[in-house]
């Protein structure tokens, strides 16, 4: 007997318009009505996750990749980077001109150019773009001569200063090990 279900949202619950189909949504409503909790898993911040969800009777979340697990009434387990850990990998993007987001509770801050790359418009415009665009030459370019490639742009943000959940960063494929 199922007890619970849980749905990522990017490609599951979403279409690729970024909506949440009517037939989905009364699927998951008879879910929670037969008694089965419904929960979602994402790497998604909880204030992403509750601006997409807020109409559905969803019971349990797991956010930043497991870093973040609650209901809408308390937080059951978080655990966010160690102090040390954290300055090394922003001290790490800084000194090499990464791009990177870092994720908080209620919110993320960082590269613009990252948020930009994930937002719906971005998504909505790419479908037009014809597929021999040199976008990897594109990209480069960016990277090399963008106007926030400055110093200490990391570690003077806000944000660093409060427990992070996730952090993703953006480097060439040659600096895996490194």
């Amino acid at each position: 007997m199922i007890k619970a279900i849980f749905f990522d949202i990017d490609g599951t619950l979403l279409t690729n318009k970024g909506r949440i189909a009517k037939n989905t949504k009364k699927a998951i409503s008879a879910l929670h009505k037969k008694g089965i909790v419904c929960g979602v898993s994402t790497a998604r911040t909880p204030k992403s996750v509750a601006h997409i969800l807020k109409d559905l009777p969803f019971d349990l979340f797991i956010a930043c990749n497991g870093q973040l697990v609650y209901t809408k009434e308390q937080m059951i387990y978080e655990r966010a980077f160690e102090a040390e850990a954290l300055a090394e990998i922003v001290s790490y993007a800084d000194q090499h001109f990464r791009q990177m987001i870092l994720c908080g509770k209620n919110y993320s801050a960082g590269s613009w150019t990252m948020r930009f790359g994930q937002s719906r418009l971005l998504l909505h415009f790419m479908r037009f773009v014809p597929h021999y665009f040199p976008i990897r030459k594109m990209k480069r370019f960016l990277q090399n001569y963008s106007p926030n490639r400055r110093k200490q742009r990391y570690s003077s943000l806000a944000i660093v200063k409060e427990p992070i959940y996730q952090c993703v960063m953006l480097s060439p494929e040659y600096e895996t090990e490194r």
